[in-house]
């Protein structure tokens, strides 16, 4: 899960509360039953739509503090990059491990 996902995903909680609001507003009738079968679900889904958020902003937290321990700036930090810079370094050692072997 990422940002852009979340964001996605926020917005389509906010649709669909918008949307249950609107209809509870005009008391729509009986025959809608949009509401009653989409008011538990988004009442259910909203807590851990809210609990998701949470874990992905500490995880982002996380990630640039560690960005920080290494050097990285908070504002230009990007997790992948950083990532396939130690997998590219790790990848580096072992070569020249290998290499100092065979010498």
């Amino acid at each position: 899960i990422n940002a852009e996902y979340m964001g996605h995903l926020k917005q389509n909680m906010t649709t669909l509360m918008q949307e249950l609001n609107l209809r509870e507003k005009h008391n729509m009738d009986a025959m809608d039953q949009f509401h009653a079968k989409m008011g538990p679900f988004y009442d259910s889904s909203k807590a851990r739509f809210e609990a998701l958020q949470q874990q992905l902003s500490d995880t982002t937290e996380r990630l640039l503090q560690m960005g920080s321990y290494y050097g990285e700036s908070r504002g230009s930090f990007v997790a992948s990059a950083f990532f396939q810079n130690i997998t590219s370094f790790l990848r580096q050692v072992e070569t020249a491990s290998d290499t100092k072997r065979r010498l």
